[in-house]
């Protein structure tokens, strides 16, 4: 489950952003009250009573209808703001705040749902308020007037909130961007039935470790499963997948300082660096014995799903690494041997 962006992640941030805007009306209705502006006190109970109401919207799901309201109570709230006690006390620069709301919510809308909370169209509802309020404000007098000092505090507690919305949801979004990045790396990196290296992450290691020079002694092997269209056609896709997942489980147990990688269908393609020390000959034969008592290995694997007596006999071709071959030749090269010891009859080791 995506534990940043779930169902239950949608509803509870929607619960939270109601009950925030709940508290900031609720605060108002003293505010206003305080200052003697019945109208807007009388407003902000309206507004309280509509996210009390939002509640029953949220616990039906409905994602779109609820920012439709917030969005239409926060313009029409901060328009009559305008109007009565003008732009000074700095309240319309919440509206700067509320576009990243609106496309968080389109995002879980998106994912969840599979269709917009309209964050664009509301965000330019949006903007066009906050033009038209300072128009308006402008070229006309408040209603009200108020104290300098509480515009000033109220536009300095706007502004905090404004930005702690803005850096709470870009931080969330920010995470979740990175989460998703590191996913899908790991995904493009490791084959999903043997979780080994895939063929793309290992040719590209093995490019960059030969453009390095990183493998001035290692050698490449390139395993292969003998038959392995029988067990597909006789057992089945599932047992066929448990072979390979019973080979790879071999690969990692046996090899853990190799790169060992899903190279196609019934191959495995494996890295390992040698000893410096090692001469041409002394690393040819490290990497002999090392496949042939992984071969035997495999061939002692029991299938569970499998009752009779059913090894698994693999071939294998060992290439050691030598100068000036790049990359496509050290491959070529193993897989000739390969092929070479499958012609021989198979189920061997060949450098």
């Amino acid at each position: 489950m995506d534990r940043f962006f779930n169902r239950k992640v949608a509803i509870q941030s929607a619960k939270l952003l109601s009950t925030v805007f709940l508290l900031i009306h609720v605060w108002f209705i003293f505010y206003f009250s305080t200052l003697q502006v019945p109208e807007l006190r009388n407003l902000n109970i309206l507004s309280v009573m509509i996210y009390v109401f939002s509640f029953y919207i949220i616990q039906k799901q409905k994602l779109t209808t609820f920012i439709v309201i917030v969005a239409s109570e926060v313009i029409v709230h901060m328009i009559c703001v305008a109007y009565y006690v003008g732009d000074e006390c700095g309240l319309h620069i919440i509206l700067l705040a509320m576009p990243i709301i609106f496309y968080y919510t389109d995002y879980l809308s998106l994912k969840l749902l599979n269709r917009t909370a309209y964050g664009t169209q509301l965000s330019l509802c949006n903007a066009i308020s906050y033009i038209g309020i300072k128009f308006y404000t402008r070229n006309h007098e408040a209603i009200y007037d108020m104290p300098e000092w509480v515009n000033f505090y109220t536009k300095i507690a706007t502004i905090v909130v404004s930005f702690l919305v803005i850096i709470i949801l870009a931080r969330t979004l920010t995470r979740y961007s990175y989460s998703m990045e590191s996913k899908l790396r790991e995904v493009a990196k490791f084959d999903a039935l043997t979780g080994l290296y895939n063929r793309y992450s290992m040719r590209d290691e093995l490019t960059e470790a030969v453009r390095e020079h990183q493998v001035t002694r290692g050698w490449l092997a390139l395993l292969d499963v003998d038959d392995y269209k029988l067990f597909n056609d006789k057992y089945g896709h599932a047992v066929s997948d448990q072979v390979l997942i019973e080979i790879a489980q071999v690969l990692l147990r046996e090899l853990p300082d190799c790169r060992c990688s899903r190279w196609g269908g019934d191959e495995f393609l494996i890295y390992c660096c040698g000893r410096d020390a090692s001469s041409m000959a002394t690393m040819e034969q490290d990497a002999w014995e090392t496949m042939e008592r992984i071969r035997t290995q495999i061939g002692a694997v029991k299938i569970p799903q499998v009752m009779e007596e059913c090894p698994i006999h693999v071939t294998v071709g060992v290439t050691a690494f030598r100068d000036g071959v790049n990359t496509e030749e050290w491959l070529q090269e193993t897989e000739r041997k390969l092929y070479l010891a499958k012609y021989s009859g198979g189920n061997q080791v060949m450098d």
